[in-house]
């Protein structure tokens, strides 16, 4: 009996760690230092009904190309241009009430010898789960303590660059899986493609018409697409989610640049389904 009461208060506190780290909004999810900027600032929310911790530090993130994230080894760090030697902020320990917010201030400190046009690194924000058990309280399963220590973090990319952006982007490639039986979404894969001294920030919007003699109307969106600079491509899926599916026609992609990257880059490709 013992055993299963600590299961399934074990099952409460992994769900309240979930709501814990739900219960944060961060805003922005991107922050971007161009050539001449020295400070910018994050604001967290704690949107729950009960008081919150969180913890912020640096981590050394690459991006693959299937848009994927994974952390850099140590060896991997000596030859990456990592921004956090360049950037300070505080506070690194969060507590907020229910319902309040705090800025996070970050300070660029810029040295003589960067040479890379742009540097990366992504800040983390862990959620510290409360106490659930009392160490001096009957917790223990066959001698373990079931005190669990499991938080869940989200990172955003920091980018400090040293120029300004001079970019080429091209759609290399387009994919579109219809709607089936078998497939219930349908989704246009798109190929990505840089060139250039920094990353890539845009928006893409799917675009469809069934005969040439119609306007294009959206169908999909997927926003915030990044492509770093140690990609020269990326995988974007954009899912058709707007108007009911039409089979047949022309499809539109078109990506276009966002934020600090409005202006830079504008692009589209057109492909048939027929």
């Amino acid at each position: 009996m013992k055993t299963l009461k600590s299961f399934t208060a074990s099952i409460l506190f992994l769900g309240m760690v979930a709501n814990a780290w739900a219960s944060l909004l961060v805003t922005p999810t991107r922050v971007t230092f161009d050539a001449r900027d020295r400070v910018h600032e994050i604001t967290l929310v704690n949107t729950s009904d009960e008081p919150r911790q969180y913890k912020l530090e640096w981590v050394q993130n690459t991006q693959n190309e299937n848009n994927q994230y994974t952390r850099l080894t140590d060896t991997e760090i000596e030859n990456f241009d990592i921004a956090s030697p360049y950037i300070r902020f505080s506070p690194r320990r969060v507590t907020l009430k229910a319902k309040e917010s705090q800025k996070i201030k970050l300070l660029a400190r810029r040295k003589s010898d960067m040479s890379a046009p742009e540097y990366r690194s992504h800040l983390r924000f862990t959620a510290l789960p409360p106490e659930l058990f009392d160490p001096d309280e009957e917790g223990t399963a066959n001698g373990l303590q079931l005190k669990l220590n499991l938080m869940l973090s989200y990172t955003i990319p920091v980018v400090l660059r040293n120029e300004a952006p001079n970019v080429e982007v091209d759609i290399v490639d387009i994919t579109f899986e219809p709607l089936t039986a078998n497939n219930k979404s349908a989704d246009v894969t798109v190929l990505v493609s840089r060139k250039g001294n920094v990353s890539l920030y845009g928006n893409m919007t799917l675009l469809h018409r069934a005969t040439s003699n119609d306007e294009f109307e959206p169908v999909g969106f997927t926003n915030g697409v990044n492509v770093f600079h140690e990609r020269d491509r990326n995988t974007i899926t954009i899912p058709w989610t707007e108007k009911p599916y039409v089979a047949g026609g022309q499809i539109k992609v078109v990506f276009e640049g966002a934020k600090e990257m409005a202006g830079a880059f504008s692009i589209d490709r057109i492909v048939d389904l027929n």
